[in-house]
């Protein structure tokens, strides 16, 4: 198995249906454990497994759809999930991750509601004194837009294998940094 293999079944945390909806239920949402493979609260994971560093890393469709004409609310629910994380394990870094860009094909949502969220994110890791990683930079096309070979399906949205292996070299780079 190969390292980034290894990453993605040993230290990913995502719910059973691969999503986590940033909304009131954000703490009480239920991962599946890398360790155990139950499902869990991401905070009770965290307290359990004290990890050294946890990348936060949102999706667009149930997080930047839902509060695109209220950013404060994005705002309070991204920093529910930050609290409750920090409580949990207070020595976790946590780094913050862009939202990634959507192709010209996406008919609902713009580029501009991904920049909106993605300046909130990056406006809470500064006060917090946490990392943020504008991994987007790396997705982009000359024009702003997901470069077409970066994406997964038809709607614009969804990324490829190769966008998530530019990802992951653009962290790994970032990661010999800090």
């Amino acid at each position: 198995m190969s390292k980034r293999a290894n990453i993605a079944e040993n230290q990913l945390w995502v719910t059973k249906e691969r999503y986590l909806n940033l909304d009131s239920r954000i703490t009480y949402t239920k991962i599946i454990a890398p360790d155990t493979k139950n499902e869990e609260r991401i905070a009770d994971v965290a307290k359990r497994l004290q990890p050294s560093y946890l990348i936060i890393t949102l999706g667009i469709d149930y997080g930047v759809y839902y509060y695109r004409n209220d950013l404060q609310t994005f705002a309070k629910y991204y920093e529910k999930l930050l609290d409750a994380l920090n409580d949990a394990s207070p020595d976790t870094t946590l780094i913050l991750q862009s939202v990634f860009p959507v192709t010209r094909a996406c008919t609902n949502l713009t580029n501009q509601m991904i920049d909106n969220a993605n300046a909130v994110i990056a406006d809470i890791a500064g006060r917090r004194e946490l990392v943020y990683l504008d991994t987007q930079q790396v997705l982009r096309d000359e024009a702003g837009y997901l470069r077409e070979e970066f994406c997964n399906s038809a709607d614009g949205i969804h990324l490829s294998e190769a966008a998530y292996t530019e990802i992951l070299s653009f962290i790994e780079a970032k990661a010999v940094e800090m």
